[in-house]
């Protein structure tokens, strides 16, 4: 896993070591950011692959992070709240969200990570292996 890329996006540093330490089993590069601009900067020229961000900072919050990269990326990568502000899970899936974790909940947002991940890297190895175009639904049926 050693080829992907988190974003860690929060403006308290306690919790930035505590979601990195979490998820330093996987092996990934983890970059990090204190709040939305610095984060937004760090998205326009990285690719990441899953981005954890908190959902109020100064300057600019996780809202706005997440609105930038749906207004302008083609590439959206998998986006993940973990904050302490009680916000409804719907209003978190409603702006694009994968997930909406409470900053106690930290454990169970590394092992979504990690699931995530780790799907990415089978999808990835299935399309190296293959010619690069994958068979309609009713031919991978046929051949199992």
């Amino acid at each position: 896993m050693a080829d992907k890329t988190i974003l860690v996006v929060d403006d308290v540093q306690h919790y930035r070591d505590r979601i990195k330490h979490s998820l330093s089993s996987l092996g990934c590069k983890i970059d990090e950011a204190d709040d939305g601009l610095a984060a937004w900067k760090l998205v326009e020229s990285n690719n990441y692959d899953v981005i954890i961000s908190d959902y109020r900072m100064p300057e600019k919050d996780g809202f706005w992070l997440l609105n930038q990269i749906n207004e302008h990326l083609k590439h959206r990568p998998p986006f993940y709240f973990c904050t302490s502000f009680a916000m409804y899970d719907s209003d978190a899936y409603r702006i694009g969200a994968q997930g909406y974790f409470a900053k106690d909940e930290i454990e169970l947002l590394a092992k979504f990570v990690s699931l995530h991940v780790d799907r990415e890297q089978r999808y990835e190895k299935t399309q190296a292996k293959s010619s690069g175009v994958l068979p309609r639904f009713d031919e991978r049926q046929a051949n199992l």
